[in-house]
């Protein structure tokens, strides 16, 4: 869905969601196991930081891709967030 309609993942959309917080919420592994195995890197270190910033968002409600994993109780999700280095709290290592 992200390739074809060339969306990016890091716009907000709904609530100041991200693709990957939308994908979470809507239950569409498909789209988490897609935006998961991308490689996102900047052009320069400010980039970079943006990037990590913009994975690691949190929507209007201060909520996090794995909070809403959370939430749903999507259990196969909360673990390939993990695997991708997302920590309970939804911070993101890159």
């Amino acid at each position: 869905m992200v390739d074809d309609h060339m969306w990016s993942p890091f716009m907000k959309s709904f609530e100041k969601r991200d693709c990957l917080a939308g994908a979470v919420i809507g239950k569409q592994t498909e789209i988490v196991v897609n935006l998961l195995s991308g490689e996102f890197v900047g052009v320069s270190k400010d980039d970079n930081n943006e990037i990590k910033w913009l994975l690691s968002g949190k929507d209007v409600q201060k909520r996090t891709p794995m909070h809403h994993a959370y939430i749903e109780n999507q259990l196969s999700i909360i673990a390939m967030l993990k695997e991708a280095g997302f920590k309970k709290e939804g911070r993101r290592d890159i």
